[in-house]
């Protein structure tokens, strides 16, 4: 017996539809096993191109600092 279909054994009709509606307005998400590989795999992708992005941030600062080194002297 899976998240879901216990909270349908104590909620019947409009109470479990306002759940389920309050829990994704919180991003609150039930999901098989086999949906959490895919989740898993997005979500790192998604962290690895912020990565990136924060990386090239990184060097772009870097090379303005010294931009502003090198103009102050």
């Amino acid at each position: 017996m899976n998240a879901q279909e216990i909270i349908k054994k104590y909620l019947q009709g409009d109470k479990l539809e306002s759940l389920i509606q309050e829990l994704k307005e919180n991003n609150i998400y039930f999901s098989n096993e086999e949906n959490l590989d895919i989740r898993y795999s997005k979500l790192k992708e998604n962290m690895e191109e912020k990565n990136k992005l924060y990386e090239e941030a990184q060097k772009h600062i870097e090379e303005l600092s010294q931009g502003v080194k090198s103009g102050e002297e």
